[in-house]
């Protein structure tokens, strides 16, 4: 079972988290960034599957790949952005995870903004 992999090491950074917490503030933060690090490496494994998934999704439907890979990076995107602000929060830096926060959002209107356009000019060639 993965899922029982990754609570006990989350559990165990946690553990040496509170513990260093009150010896080391420097420590204890390096402890969460470290524990975030090793789970996101634990998991690429499955990242790699579900991008492959998605992969052969696309070329099964006849999904333009241009939209898949825009969808692909705006999945990778929030998860990214949710890390990097979760780890400021924990951090007690929350006015700086709100800025990451705000700024995953408009790179991901960016990103999504070709999916707009395609969409958009479809409807009105539809409802013409």
């Amino acid at each position: 079972m993965e899922i029982l992999k990754i609570v006990v090491i989350a559990v165990v950074g946690l553990i040496i988290y509170v513990y260093l917490k009150s010896l080391n503030s420097e420590l204890s933060a390096l402890t969460l960034i470290a524990t975030g690090v090793i789970l996101l490496i634990f998991i690429v494994d499955y990242l790699t599957k579900a991008i492959s998934l998605f992969s052969e999704l696309s070329y099964g439907l006849n999904i333009n790949v241009n939209v898949f890979k825009i969808v692909l990076k705006i999945i990778i995107i929030s998860y990214v952005v949710e890390f990097t602000e979760s780890l400021c929060v924990d951090l007690g830096a929350t006015g700086i995870g709100a800025k990451v926060s705000l700024s995953g959002k408009l790179i991901i209107l960016v990103t999504a903004s070709p999916i707009f356009y395609t969409l958009i000019t479809t409807l009105t060639q539809f409802l013409k």
